[in-house]
């Protein structure tokens, strides 16, 4: 069972390698234009790797797996306190937050969010902190539901049918890893 299972992950990486290599070259790019070569440009480039990876295997096979989230995560807090200097405490906030209320969502939805998502939530609150994620959030289900409503409206999906989150987490993620301070600051100052 092992053995059939390592099988399986090795087949879905090599089926996402295109994806992950162009996807990393354009947020590479996007990262220079953003910011220039810095700290933050690598760990946005393994950031945008992560997130590409999980992304086409939760779209091909609806999982996201915990052998790829864990060490995700505890990248993502050594990473959050190379960058920010907050560490472990702000992490802690946003993956608690983040997995609470992908939690209660499922609750309240009798299962429709999956637990791979819930998981996902708790490492991407690991790697950006407790504002950054709620960015991220918004993000993710503004794209989300887009999609859902289109799909629905071309009736390509049914209402019964379901669609996988975790891309619609990785977007909303790099969206915020990208322009969050700017997005954070634009709705301060509008709000007041």
């Amino acid at each position: 069972m092992r053995l059939a299972a390592n099988q399986l992950t090795l087949e879905l990486l090599q089926g996402q390698l295109r994806l992950v290599v162009g996807g990393t070259f354009l947020s590479m790019v996007l990262l220079y234009v953003v910011g220039g070569i810095s700290l933050r440009f690598w760990i946005g480039t393994l950031f945008a790797m992560l997130l590409l990876l999980i992304a086409g295997i939760d779209y091909e096979t609806g999982m996201i797996f915990d052998r790829l989230l864990l060490p995700m995560g505890v990248l993502g807090v050594w990473m959050h306190s190379l960058l920010w200097g907050n560490g472990f405490t702000d992490s802690f906030a946003g993956a608690v937050l983040g997995g609470s209320l992908l939690t209660m969502l499922r609750i309240l939805s009798h299962g429709g969010m999956g637990c791979g998502d819930i998981k996902f939530v708790f490492v991407l609150g690991l790697w950006l902190g407790l504002c950054d994620l709620l960015v991220a959030l918004f993000f993710a289900f503004l794209s989300g539901g887009g999609a859902a409503f289109f799909l629905l409206l071309a009736k390509r999906k049914s209402i019964h049918d379901k669609i996988p989150f975790g891309p619609f987490l990785a977007f909303g993620a790099y969206i915020s890893f990208l322009y969050a301070d700017i997005l954070l600051r634009f709705y301060g100052e509008w709000m007041l």
